[in-house]
């Protein structure tokens, strides 16, 4: 079923504590005007915890509105439409009337007679909903329904099949031009004239990493392959509709869509500002206007979804099962530590460091590891638990290291042989190596007292509030927060299960 939900907000309540996270309700679940939204606590007062609570919480919603919507169109069109005291659902699941035909475009009887309550629920018959109940039957449902009615032979009415005629009509256009069967009357180039151009930019690119530029212009190239390599001033707002759709037919997450659609509409961008039809005096913009500006396809696929933290359980399973040495201290160091598996699988000697009293730490300041974002720029405290081998030269991982200077791509398809293992089972697929991660965070957020939002940051590398970087912090505080609060906090929870020793 399409995710189309609204996004999460987070608030609290007039005379409780806590924040809640409340998202709006769809429409067909609304049981009258007033029921809007729907509200679960997140059971903190701190607002900086309840932010990282919000999209779990959310996501449980969101499971429950899939439940109740059962992936039925028609349930969700009556649900939406229903006003009367009587549940609707009983007659859908009871026996169908008169039922003689059981073949796969057999009438169910059951629906018209929910159709008919539904149009004349209010006392007087609504035509409008009669019409709409069309596009939910099957031939035989629909003549069913048209007796009814007395619409007349036709078991489609015209006002009934518009909607889909007007669909179907721009689906033939579309593969018209994808097939070249065009009519180019201003001489515009085709969509691929420009690519090499355009890949050759450096302005274009800059500050661009080479793996990231690589995926644009590959996703843009799978646009062109998908809507046709037509003329840059013939792209249509359309364009942009039907490469969602389709990706959401094969099941690609919303994400994905945004940026198939956004690869496209950044390259008409360009060559809107770039290139000109010098054919005509004085020459002038081949487009004079973006198509995909403003377009918007928050709606279609799936919406991401964030990793889980694995239960007590499967951390006893994941660390009982059988690894060599080394995997097991890269596990270690991310279930103790919260680093983000990049950070851990680039690690070099050069940045264990132990401080004046005595506690040791990894120096993410130094190395490889930090490149644009300030804040993971870090010393991660390492607690007591926390064995090491002997300190030797260079990295302690041997994971390769791609064009981008990461390892985490390497790193992630070999651990996870041991994060698939502890899957309860098919479903259970947001449990991944970076689940460990949120592991820590939610150590930290369980001992008492818990600490502050802000030192949680300084631990994990996360954004912080007034947005200080870590000298900057240091200097507003007075202190240094680097090994010994950190140590503190991450020495207090127990792992009781069998990380490395050496």
């Amino acid at each position: 079923m399409q995710r189309d939900y609204h996004k999460p907000t987070l608030r609290q309540v007039s005379g409780k504590k806590s924040y809640y996270v409340f998202v709006t309700k769809p429409e067909a679940l609304r049981r009258n005007p007033k029921d809007k939204q729907i509200r679960k606590s997140t059971g903190t007062s701190d607002l900086r915890i309840a932010e990282k609570l919000i999209h779990s919480i959310a996501e449980e919603i969101y499971r429950e509105f899939d439940a109740q919507l059962n992936a039925d169109p028609f349930i969700a069109f009556v649900r939406e439409h229903w006003t009367a005291n009587d549940p609707f659902e009983e007659a859908l699941s009871g026996p169908n009337p008169n039922a003689t035909d059981w073949g796969p475009d057999a009438a169910d009887r059951r629906k018209v007679v929910v159709c008919i309550n539904l149009c004349r629920q209010e006392g007087t018959f609504n035509e409008t909903l009669a019409m709409q109940c069309f596009q939910f039957l099957n031939e035989k449902e629909a003549r069913d329904w048209k007796y009814w009615i007395e619409l007349g032979d036709n078991p489609f009415p015209m006002q009934a099949q518009q909607g889909q005629i007007d669909a179907d009509l721009a689906r033939k256009a579309l593969e018209q031009q994808k097939q070249g069967n065009v009519l180019n009357t201003t001489g515009a180039p085709n969509l691929t004239k420009f690519l090499n151009e355009y890949a050759n930019d450096k302005r274009r690119w800059k500050g661009i990493k080479s793996k990231e530029k690589n995926a644009q212009l590959g996703r843009l190239q799978n646009v062109i392959d998908l809507i046709g390599d037509i003329p840059v001033d013939q792209v249509q707002r359309r364009h942009g509709l039907e490469i969602a759709e389709t990706l959401e037919e094969l099941d690609k997450a919303n994400a994905t869509i945004k940026s198939w659609v956004g690869s496209l509409r950044m390259y008409l961008t360009w060559v809107q500002d770039k290139q000109l039809n010098t054919f005509v005096s004085p020459p002038k913009p081949w487009i004079s206007s973006n198509a995909l500006f403003g377009l918007s396809v928050a709606d279609y696929g799936e919406q991401k979804r964030s990793y889980e933290a694995f239960t007590t359980d499967q951390l006893h399973h994941l660390f009982s099962l059988d690894m060599p040495k080394e995997d097991r201290l890269l596990l270690s160091i991310l279930v103790t530590t919260g680093m983000r598996l990049d950070e851990a699988a680039l690690l070099e000697w050069d940045q264990y460091k132990v401080d004046r009293n005595g506690l040791r730490y990894f120096d993410l300041s130094a190395g490889a590891i930090v490149k644009t974002d300030k804040f993971s720029a870090r010393n991660v405290a390492i607690p007591d638990c926390l064995q090491l081998p002997p300190k030797g030269e260079g990295r302690l991982f041997g994971f390769g290291v791609n064009s981008d200077g990461k390892s985490s791509n390497e790193a992630s398809k070999h651990l996870r042989q041991y994060t698939h293992a502890v899957r309860f089972d098919q479903n259970d697929d947001r449990k991944v190596v970076h689940s460990l991660r949120h592991n820590l965070i939610g150590f930290m957020i369980n001992l008492k007292p818990t600490p502050s939002s802000e030192v949680m940051d300084w631990i994990t590398g996360h954004d912080m509030e007034g947005n200080k970087t870590q000298s900057e912090r240091t200097n507003t505080y007075g202190q240094d927060p680097d090994v010994a609060t950190k140590y503190a906090i991450v020495n207090q929870i127990e792992h009781p299960w069998d990380i490395v020793k050496y």
